[in-house]
């Protein structure tokens, strides 16, 4: 081989290391950014679940029998069911459940489902759709006997039974982020007996 063709190959096998390490040097970036992005969004996402109690307690006026006002503590943890009647005195079905944003990122919630056992479903709302970390706020289904829904509404409101909770939510740029669902024990004192969380509703219903 003479000093040229020598000389040809030195630089050839040059050239393949040096693509090589800028190959590599490109998959380290990627893979360095990728890992930053993941760091960043784990820093930055909402995470809803349901509100222990004991934790919001708030001074409220309690009517007595009697005539007099008095002030009580109310756990705004409470899971509220019931009848009411409206302004033009229908009867109003509802079911109110407190969630909390334990993430470290604001959450806004999208679609929420009211689910009874045999899948009968309703579509609720909620008080504060844009709910920042550490913050709660309630979801609510409320139905008169006119209303879509009302039946799973007065079978939550009246007749007790158990049901659960469905939430869809996103991040502070409308990213969806995943879902929850709360299962209630429902009753005279209704309480959570299960959570589950997943990428989306529709895997939780």
């Amino acid at each position: 081989m003479s000093g040229f063709d020598t000389a040809q190959v030195v630089s050839t096998g040059f050239a393949a290391v040096s693509a090589c390490a800028a190959l590599g040097t490109v998959w380290l970036s990627r893979s360095q950014s990728r890992v930053a992005r993941e760091a960043f969004d784990a820093d930055t996402q909402p995470l809803l679940t349901d509100v222990p109690r004991g934790v919001y307690l708030e001074q409220a006026d309690w009517h007595e029998a009697s005539g007099e006002i008095t002030q009580r503590t109310h756990d705004k943890a409470e899971i509220d069911v019931g009848v009411f009647g409206n302004a033009r005195g229908e009867p109003i079905a509802s079911g109110t459940v407190p969630v909390r944003n334990v993430g470290n990122g604001c959450a806004r919630i999208g679609v929420v489902t009211f689910l009874l056992a045999d899948y009968s479903q309703a579509a609720g709302c909620v008080d504060n759709p844009v709910l920042p970390s550490g913050e709660m706020t309630y979801v609510r289904l409320q139905a008169s006997p006119e209303d879509d829904g009302v039946r799973v509404a007065e079978s939550i409101a009246m007749e007790y039974r158990d049901f659960a909770v469905v939430l869809d939510y996103a991040d502070a740029a409308s990213r969806p982020t995943g879902a929850v669902r709360l299962d209630v024990a429902n009753g005279q004192y209704p309480r959570i007996t299960g959570r589950h969380w997943g990428d989306s509703s529709a895997e939780l219903r």
